[in-house]
């Protein structure tokens, strides 16, 4: 009787060590996908970071106003610390300060928020 006990106590130390092996097994696989995860999250955040930057470089309020009139619209750009009311302006000269607030209106619409 008592050997027969104690086989059955060595056969359930056997399974709960098995079981704590699988325990120890599948915790490990998680943690390696929580790594690769972050890693993952790590390159996206560099790939946002970037295309923050350029983003930045591209909204340069300097070369929004020297580029967009003259490359598209044929005017010359407006330039700062001028009375800009549209009746001290000619009528070519209004036309390109309601461009240049379009196009800042219209690139501050398109910017990531």
């Amino acid at each position: 009787m008592l050997r027969l006990l104690h086989m059955v106590v060595l056969a359930g130390l056997f399974l709960a060590a098995a079981d704590v092996y699988k325990i120890k097994y599948e915790s490990t696989l998680q943690a390696e996908k929580v790594a690769k995860l972050r890693g993952e999250i790590r390159r996206e955040q560099d790939a946002i970071a970037n295309l923050r930057a350029e983003w930045s470089k591209l909204d340069r309020p300097d070369r929004i106003q020297i580029r967009v009139p003259t490359q598209n619209l044929k005017v010359e750009p407006v330039q700062d610390g001028k009375d800009r009311t549209c009746q001290n302006l000619s009528r070519r000269r209004a036309f390109s300060v309601v461009m240049v607030a379009y196009w800042r209106w219209a690139l501050a619409k398109m910017r990531p928020q």
